[in-house]
């Protein structure tokens, strides 16, 4: 890797990191100052958080071109999928405003569940470009969490569609929801799949013997 792409990914990576890194304080500072049950707390956490998951979740969107130009090894098509599967799913409480798409549990637990699982994979790609291996817990967690967070953010991101689909506002894109939502079946196990395997893999070879 040229020192010029490693400085770039460094600087975006750090970018992403720090923005996912606000949003979660922001998110996890609604719900635990909020009042009311857990599923109201988690209804504010789009307006304080909603702008800046906007911007990040675009962010990401270069990733799709560092793997098709080789500046990174992840594989373009598992990359696209997961990056095109968000982009459609934050512009819903946008298009939805009118409906308070956005004031529901659902899309508070997407951002949370999104947030905090991007917040550990940029502190992973970010600890792999600066030191000679990647600190063990930030591994860990990078190879562990999503057992937990994936599900959650995918159960986040459909509450969010179904929420959107009670939305007259939204009613011109209703045809293209549903599309979408019908591509989770075998796309959510894909992904979820995918992890285990990279898990795995990772494992062994953190720990291989010499």
């Amino acid at each position: 890797m040229g020192m010029a792409t490693q400085a770039y990914l460094v600087a975006y990576n750090a970018g992403c990191l720090a923005g996912w890194g606000f949003a979660l304080f922001t998110a996890l500072s609604v719900v635990a100052a909020g009042d009311g049950d857990a599923f109201s707390r988690l209804g504010g956490v789009w307006a304080a958080s909603g702008q800046t998951v906007l911007y990040v979740q675009y962010a990401m969107a270069l990733e799709i071109f560092h793997a098709a130009f080789g500046l990174v090894r992840s594989p373009l098509l598992t990359t696209a999928l997961q990056v095109t599967s968000r982009l459609w799913v934050v512009l819903l409480p946008v298009a939805g405003a009118p409906c308070d798409v956005g004031a529901g549990w659902a899309t508070g637990l997407m951002v949370l569940s999104w947030s905090t699982v991007e917040v550990i994979r940029y502190a992973f790609y970010l600890s792999a470009l600066l030191l000679p291996k990647v600190p063990y817990p930030i591994f860990w967690a990078r190879y562990t969490a999503f057992a937990i967070l994936y599900p959650s953010g995918i159960t986040g991101e459909l509450g969010t569609a179904f929420a959107a689909l009670e939305c007259a506002a939204v009613a011109p894109y209703h045809s293209a929801i549903w599309c979408i939502v019908y591509m989770y079946i075998p796309g959510g196990p894909f992904m979820y799949m995918n992890m285990v395997g990279n898990r795995k893999g990772a494992f062994k070879k953190r720990f291989a013997k010499p």
